[in-house]
């Protein structure tokens, strides 16, 4: 390889494109003792993989905050067991000779548990565990601490829950849709969603979205979720009502 032909990258290049969480990310995925090949598809699959943690803290977050629209709540004996088995495995990974690949892995395998919890909720099958999906994402957010690849505090840049979103600069919660939802300010909804999805905070447009749905307002719902994927988010429909993941 040689930087006069392009197939060198100083690592301040590769940092100009990728996060610092991504980049030791693809570097944890391969043992320290063996070689790690550069590849910038190794490093965009580092970056999906990245992203998938940090959207299972998203909506861990946004399924614990919207606890009080779940139709049922309640205890989940296989998803404690599951955050349990996780902690162990994480810890014996890493004891085994800092099997960084495979620590992460478990990390992976918590978060497919979690989303088969809340498709189980989704089809009635089981109440929502709050304490467990909370558990599953105070896991996640410490053991990628440990890794130093660290997860967002809170998750608002790339999710939102109605009712309560961060700022993208200034990660404080902002409960300002909630709160015109709650008082039936749809008018002043309407007015500054917009305005509000431009700065990046979709919690307004998720807030009218769910309101037109309750109505039956479908053509009106189907414009909020065309405005959303617009705007860059993947829109979500679940049991708690619209949840939106970054998607650029």
């Amino acid at each position: 390889m040689a930087k006069s032909v392009g197939n060198i990258f100083l690592l301040r290049e590769v940092l100009d494109v990728y996060p610092a969480p991504v980049v030791l990310s693809y570097f944890l995925t391969t043992h320290y003792r063996s070689p790690l090949e550069f590849s910038l598809e190794k490093l965009d699959e580092a970056k999906t993989a990245y992203q998938r943690l940090v959207d299972a803290v998203g909506t861990a977050q946004f399924r614990v905050e919207s606890a009080a629209s779940a139709s049922a709540v309640g205890a989940c004996a296989r998803l404690a067991a599951a955050v349990e088995r996780a902690r162990s495995a994480f810890a014996e990974r890493m004891d085994d000779d800092l099997n960084t690949a495979g620590a992460i892995g478990e990390l992976f395998a918590l978060v497919g548990d979690m989303h088969r919890h809340l498709e189980a909720v989704d089809a009635g099958a089981e109440p929502l565990d709050p304490d467990g999906v909370a558990a599953v994402a105070d896991t996640l957010r410490s053991c990628c601490e440990l890794l130093l690849i660290g997860l967002p505090a809170h998750a608002g840049a790339g999710t939102t829950t109605p009712g309560a979103t961060a700022s993208p600069q200034t990660d404080v919660t902002q409960p300002v849709a909630g709160q015109l939802a709650e008082e039936g300010r749809w008018d002043e909804v309407e007015h500054v969603y917009a305005q509000r999805l431009a700065a990046d905070d979709p919690s307004c447009a998720c807030v009218l979205r769910d309101h037109y749905r309750a109505e039956k307002r479908w053509a009106e719902a189907d414009r909020m979720r065309d405005e959303l994927q617009a705007a860059g988010f993947e829109v979500r429909d679940t049991k708690q009502g619209t949840h939106v993941v970054r998607t650029r």
